[in-house]
């Protein structure tokens, strides 16, 4: 066992040097072409932007990360596209740990023609899509799965038929009303291969015999990438579909949390710079797909708060503090409240309990206090009202309430725009 465990190690190290290998010699063609921070991360094929600037300052290379690249996508979205993205400009924020990436209006001006060709679509994961398709059909049928419940709230009430949208852990089997029932899925799973075999499989559910278009992310995101992907599509030949790949398909936009995570390394990127490719999968019989180990749905570990368009997350461990001196404290020894990676291999995740939809995110003592107060927020009470709510103020003195709800504005007022170093709160 201590062998496996050592070889397994060694393993990794010389991957990480084989991709750190492979960084640095694409990022010296692109210094030698002269490239523009903003392109070359484009470029990148995933890689983070932090790395990126790290490696060519440590080159010596100068960086200009607020420098503007002048990148275009399309000139004018159709009518219907833009629709689509007015109405989502006024949903919940997307949150890192719903994993809320979503579509540019380019790659949805590709997708949205092409997918409205089916007389029946099943979005799991990307709402981007299922709103654009409810400007683009006539007549067909388009359903949404998600876990965000404050966004599936949200579209409920502005959407003509409402019971299209179904909050779904895409871990389990699909209801059984979706079984069969359409000739084509969009799936856009979070970037870890657990969840694509286990979303596949739930496509493979709902189409029977079709065609399924799968988000496949890009081959530097990290140093196991590349194998990863290989073994999403060979497993997925192996089972019986036809796949092909289609690079550099599609285009995310930056969600505010990336924003700040981005601006608290001094980096602040004026157009989107994360791609995927896109597998189209034809289903002719049921998939037999790969088991692997289940990764635990944000959603079970957490409480969710909406307060006006921002998401906040509570870690559901941290009520079990009992104590009733409520801290927010930065997670981070530099003392800043900005999220420093959204990645799930940043080890400082775990002592994270509280995180904000903008990019905030703290260490939490007294949790069961704070989880009161952020449910006296999210129904509209005043600050004057919470100081003197009854549950509240038998153990916490008023002066401390004050605190923690200046704190908590602080955290919510936050534009990510404005991130660019540390802030100690």
């Amino acid at each position: 066992m201590i062998f496996l465990t050592e070889y397994r190690i060694i393993r990794y190290v010389m991957s990480e040097a084989r991709y750190i290998g492979e960084i640095e010699t694409r990022l010296r063609a692109l210094v030698h072409r002269s490239a523009r921070f903003e392109q070359m991360c484009l470029e990148m094929e995933g890689a983070y932007p932090v790395l990126l600037k790290d490696i060519l300052t440590r080159w010596g290379v100068h960086v200009d990360p607020n420098g503007h690249s002048h990148l275009s996508w399309v000139a004018s979205p159709s009518p219907n596209v833009r629709q689509a993205l007015d109405l989502l400009k006024e949903a919940p924020e997307a949150h890192p740990l719903n994993f809320d990436w979503y579509f540019h209006e380019s790659t949805l001006q590709e997708l949205v023609p092409m997918l409205s060709k089916f007389r029946s679509v099943l979005c799991l994961g990307c709402p981007t899509v299922f709103a654009a398709l409810q400007q683009h059909q006539n007549g067909g049928l388009s359903a949404l799965v998600d876990i965000n419940e404050p966004l599936l709230d949200f579209l409920r009430l502005r959407i003509r038929r409402p019971e299209t949208l179904i909050m779904g852990d895409l871990r389990k089997p699909l209801p059984r009303e979706l079984t069969g029932r359409f000739e084509a899925v969009v799936v856009d799973p979070p970037w870890y291969t657990p969840f694509y075999f286990s979303w596949l499989q739930r496509a493979a559910e709902a189409v029977r015999k079709g065609e399924v278009f799968l988000s496949l992310f890009p081959r530097l995101l990290r140093p196991t990438a590349a194998q990863e992907r290989t073994r999403i599509v060979k497993a997925t030949r192996k089972a019986g579909a036809d796949v092909k790949v289609h690079r550099d398909v599609l285009l995310y936009d930056t969600p505010p949390f990336e924003t700040a995570a981005l601006g608290r390394s001094g980096i602040s990127l004026h157009h989107p710079w994360k791609k995927a490719d896109l597998l189209q999968i034809r289903i002719e019989r049921p998939l037999m797909l790969p088991q692997c180990r289940v990764i635990q749905e944000p959603e079970i570990d957490y409480l969710t708060y909406q307060i006006d368009r921002r998401i906040v997350k509570l870690r559901k461990a941290a009520l079990d503090d009992p104590s009733t001196a409520v801290c927010l404290q930065s997670p981070y020894e530099d003392g800043s409240t900005i999220l420093k990676s959204v990645s799930r291999r940043d080890r400082e995740r775990t002592s994270i309990h509280l995180w904000f939809s903008n990019g905030r995110v703290y260490r939490v003592k007294g949790g069961r206090i704070l989880a009161e107060v952020l449910g006296q927020l999210q129904m509209g009470l005043g600050e004057e009202a919470i100081m003197n709510c009854p549950e509240i103020r038998s153990v916490v003195q008023r002066g401390q309430i004050k605190a923690i709800l200046e704190t908590i504005h602080f955290a919510l007022e936050g534009d990510s725009d404005a991130y660019t170093g540390t802030e100690v709160r």
